[in-house]
């Protein structure tokens, strides 16, 4: 990275990523942002969101990271 240059969110997710793919570890970021991503809709919804709709999307997260 540039001294001095100011990066967005997007440029360090982007950066990230790239060593991430170089290191083997593609697949631990992506839980990272799914899981994360997870979490804010459902702080998003306060408190109304559909539990079985919460529960199916945590398995679909849970069987393609976790299994």
């Amino acid at each position: 990275m540039e001294q001095g240059k100011a990066y967005d969110k997007g440029d360090m997710l982007l950066f990230c990523w790239q060593f991430m793919e170089q290191e083997g570890g593609s697949d631990l970021l992506q839980f990272w942002l799914a899981t994360d991503n997870f979490q804010q809709h459902l702080l998003s919804c306060e408190g109304e969101y559909d539990g079985m709709q919460a529960q199916s999307d945590a398995m679909v997260i849970y069987d393609k990271y976790v299994l």
